[in-house]
């Protein structure tokens, strides 16, 4: 198949059907613009970043840590809730009861 059989030859077609033509490219192509921006609106949100103090960028650097891991190392802490009900239940626990006490 010829490349000349795959698309109309533009200039010889007529001005309604360029107008139309042009018309859809128009619209295709805000549509593709659209959906780019809103993908760097996302890949943006994604990459927030933290707000750190010199202390800690020179501490940072020293440890060769990226701000990409402290973001995943702040995803895989454990909810505060569950903390507390951890806790709680240590403190519960008598860990010198029946215990020998050394004198």
């Amino acid at each position: 198949m010829r490349l000349e059989n795959l698309y109309p030859n533009f200039g010889k077609v007529c001005a309604e059907e360029q107008a139309a033509y042009i018309a859809s490219y128009r619209l295709r192509r805000a549509q593709d613009l659209a959906s780019e921006v809103k993908e760097k609106k996302s890949r943006a949100v994604k990459k927030s970043k933290i707000d750190l103090s010199e202390e800690e960028k020179v501490m940072m650097k020293l440890l060769g840590l990226k701000q990409k891991d402290i973001v995943a190392l702040r995803a895989l802490e454990p909810d505060q809730e569950q903390e507390t009900t951890d806790d709680t239940s240590l403190l519960n626990e008598s860990t010198f009861a029946e215990g020998e006490e050394d004198e």
